[in-house]
């Protein structure tokens, strides 16, 4: 049975790519959420086994959510890779804890990377 991969990341391109990518190797169905004011709804909706996570976004920040759904009861328990360009120095306490929890990629990253990366965490 295909894993469920979620995409949030405002980069229309690339999150199409990716997206391809992931889907081509026969082990992923994959959802993109381009607005990271829908993707709260979108997981709840889709219930990924892993979620795959910008941290800078207009509107919210990827690390927002992930303050967010840490205390969700539908969403709290959902592995999320952080895959950004550049990291953000909003809220660093923030920030620590959930990258000690969660993965973090920074692009561009390779597909292989990603996809060892994807493995690993589904095996937690």
């Amino acid at each position: 049975m295909s894993k469920r991969i979620l995409i949030i990341d405002d980069e229309v391109s690339f999150t199409r790519l990716m997206s391809m990518n992931l889907e081509d190797t026969g082990d992923f169905e994959v959802k993109i959420e381009n607005d990271p004011l829908k993707a709260t709804q979108t997981a709840k909706y889709f219930k990924p086994d892993v979620v795959i996570l910008d941290i800078l976004m207009p509107g919210k920040s990827g690390l927002q959510l992930a303050t967010e759904w840490e205390s969700s009861e539908e969403l709290g328990a959902i592995p999320i890779i952080f895959l950004t360009a550049a990291m953000s120095k909003d809220q660093p306490d923030v920030e620590n804890a959930l990258f000690i929890k969660h993965q973090v990629l920074i692009k561009p990253v390779s597909f292989t990377q990603l996809i060892d990366t994807i493995r690993q965490v589904l095996k937690k």
